[in-house]
């Protein structure tokens, strides 16, 4: 089985081979014009790091180790050096995350038509995972790395799997295509996730890459939390659709429902049912105001013999008491806090990964009255949980529009 695929052996988190390292370092950064990591941090996020109610830890050396490039750093200045381009590019488009895509989208096409000189074949696309939607008409050559070594192509199949043959190429045009690619495909998908960060749908932290033990957690919480969340949706639409139900004839007894279905039915109308153009029954019972109503028109309406409305008087009556006892028995006043809970806790595991303080991002704790973070920690080759209190910021708010918050039940003393 392969190993894990770190940041460290591509560069960049998120990339799974395909593309190489491209530094960062020479990231042009639109802001104020302050040499402040944490005011440029800030202002590349559009104000969301300084609307968090806590400071952001120092990097745990966990951190440190899944992500190299930022040793010897605060997190704000690794914020600002990865997401350097993506904010002038957004910022140049006024913000406008279609218009800078559609912009490198017409880059990387511009990349791609070098491709077919430098191998000798008809067309190359895009790697399988690029986020660029195309695909291929049936067996073709795709990118499967583009970096400072070169370009690799493979034969991709319909499914959009790179499982045939490969070329590889690393001459120097090669090599100035990849390169060229490869910061395509970084600043396309910089963009997107900075754009997640500043309407709040990822954390700030989202760019790092995440511990083992952060992925592991996440991977095992948000499932079990996604079922319960599941299961708790469907008790609501079960109830709401019983609660429709029963309210069709709410408060009404077995007569009254029995005198609601029969009052306004008619028998001599001359409502006739045929079969096969012959005529099986006539004078049905029916209503008639329905003639004038759409099925009227369409030709069809609701019409019944003796025994079938006594039928339809049973259904009413039974299916009136049967919703009753469905939102009777489905009826959970604190349900809804419930699902409330657990989607806050879910979106909580879900920014869990990157955390930098190196385990579970700030909770608050009530009875502490403070922000603390969870971390696990390693004791006489035991693993016990520590707590520790994280900074509050001065002014922070403690309400994120748009449900970009972290709150979770107290976690006591």
């Amino acid at each position: 089985m392969a190993g894990k695929i770190r940041k460290r052996d591509t560069g960049e988190a998120g990339n799974k081979g395909e593309f190489g390292n491209v530094s960062r370092r020479d990231a042009e950064v639109l802001v104020s014009g302050t040499s402040d990591p944490a005011v440029q941090a800030d202002e590349i996020s559009a104000g969301v790091i300084g609307r968090l109610p806590y400071e952001i830890s120092p990097l745990d050396e966990s951190i440190v180790r899944e992500n190299p490039e930022m040793e010897g750093r605060a997190f704000e200045e690794g914020f600002v050096e990865h997401f350097g381009d993506a904010s002038t590019a957004l910022d140049e488009h006024g913000g406008d995350l279609d218009a800078v895509l559609t912009h490198l989208g017409a880059e990387q096409d511009q990349r791609l038509a070098r491709l077919p000189r430098i191998f000798g074949v008809d067309r190359v696309l895009p790697a399988p995972d690029s986020d660029d939607d195309r695909t291929a008409d049936g067996e073709e050559w795709a990118v499967s790395y583009a970096g400072p070594g070169g370009v690799v192509i493979s034969w991709m199949d319909h499914d959009g799997e790179l499982d045939g043959p490969s070329l590889r190429r690393t001459t120097a045009a090669a090599k100035d295509a990849g390169v060229r690619l490869a910061r395509t495909h970084a600043l396309r998908r910089d963009v997107n996730l900075l754009s997640e960060i500043r309407s709040g749908a990822k954390a700030p932290w989202a760019f790092l890459s995440p511990t083992g033990r952060q992925q592991q957690r996440h991977e095992n919480v948000v499932p079990r939390l996604d079922s319960e969340i599941q299961r708790l949706v469907r008790e609501q639409e079960e109830f709401e659709q019983a609660r429709r139900r029963a309210a069709t004839d709410a408060g009404l007894s077995d007569k009254q429902i029995e005198q609601k279905v029969r009052g306004p039915m008619v028998k001599d109308g001359g409502i006739h049912r045929f079969q096969w153009g012959r005529k099986v029954e006539e004078n049905l019972w029916h209503d008639p105001s329905e003639k004038d109503g759409p099925a009227g028109r369409g030709g069809y309406i609701a019409a019944y013999t003796d025994d079938e409305l006594n039928e339809e008087v049973k259904r009413r009556i039974e299916g009136t008491r049967r919703a009753e006892e469905d939102a009777e028995r489905l009826t959970d006043p604190g349900r809804s806090a419930r699902l409330e809970d657990l989607r806050q806790r879910r979106e909580y595991y879900e920014r869990c990964p990157g955390w930098p303080g190196g385990d579970l991002p700030p909770q608050w704790s009530t009875a502490r009255q403070e922000w603390v973070q969870m971390n696990a920690v390693v004791e006489g080759g035991r693993l016990r949980t520590e707590m520790s209190p994280v900074l509050s910021r001065p002014g922070g708010a403690t309400d994120f529009p748009g449900g970009d918050r972290y709150p979770v039940p107290d976690l006591g003393a």
